[in-house]
C-alpha cells in the first residue's frame, strides 16, 4: 500500500497479489452489531443531554435562551453523529475481507494539512509490514488505530473488510 496526500492506495502488485475471502452471513451480524452497539449507547446520552436542555428551558427562566440555543446544537450533533454512524455501519457491511498477518509495526505516521479555511487537518497512519499467508506475498498495509494498538505477538492477524472482492 501507499500513502499520498492523506490518502491510502493499494500499489498494483497488491491488487495481483490479494486474496479475498467471504464473511460468513454470523460474521457479517457480528460486524453490525459492534457500532449499533455504540450508536445505541451515542443516542441514549444525546437523547438524556437534549431532555436536560428542555428541561432548563421550561424551568429555568434566566438560561431559557441559552438553553434553547444548546438544545439546537445537541439536536444538530446529534444528526451529524449518526450520520458518520451511517457510514461506519456500512463499512462494517463489508462482504469480503483480506486477512494479514503483522510481521512488524512500523512507526505510525502523521500528516498535517494546512487548510485557509479551517487551519489545519491532522490524519494519523498506522503502517505495519504483513504477509498474506496464503500466497506468501509481503507488503506494507495501514491499519486503524484499534488494531494496531491490538496487534501482539500472540495475535497478529488482522482482518481488512472490503466491500467488493474488486478493485475499482
Amino acid at each position: 500500500m501507499e500513502r499520498e496526500r492523506g490518502r491510502v492506495y493499494f500499489t498494483e502488485e497488491d491488487k495481483q497479489n490479494m486474496i479475498f475471502k467471504e464473511y460468513t452471513s454470523e460474521e457479517t451480524e457480528a460486524n453490525v452489531a459492534i457500532p449499533r452497539g455504540k450508536q445505541r449507547k451515542r443516542r441514549l446520552i444525546n437523547l438524556i443531554l437534549i431532555i436536560i436542555g428542555i428541561l432548563i428551558v421550561l424551568f429555568v427562566e434566566s438560561l431559557k435562551y441559552v438553553a434553547i440555543l444548546y438544545v439546537i446544537m445537541m439536536i444538530f450533533w446529534t444528526l451529524v453523529i449518526d450520520s458518520c454512524d451511517k457510514d461506519h455501519v456500512e463499512v462494517a457491511r463489508g462482504k469480503y475481507y483480506i486477512e494479514i498477518k503483522v510481521l512488524e509495526k512500523l512507526n505510525p505516521e502523521v500528516i498535517v494539512q494546512y487548510q485557509v479555511s479551517m487551519g489545519s487537518y491532522v490524519s494519523d497512519f498506522f503502517p505495519v509490514r504483513a504477509m498474506i499467508e496464503e500466497n506468501g506475498y509481503i507488503s506494507k498495509f495501514y491499519i486503524e488505530r484499534e488494531e494496531y494498538e491490538s496487534v501482539t505477538a500472540d495475535n497478529p492477524y488482522v482482518r481488512m473488510t472490503m466491500d467488493s472482492n474488486k478493485f475499482d
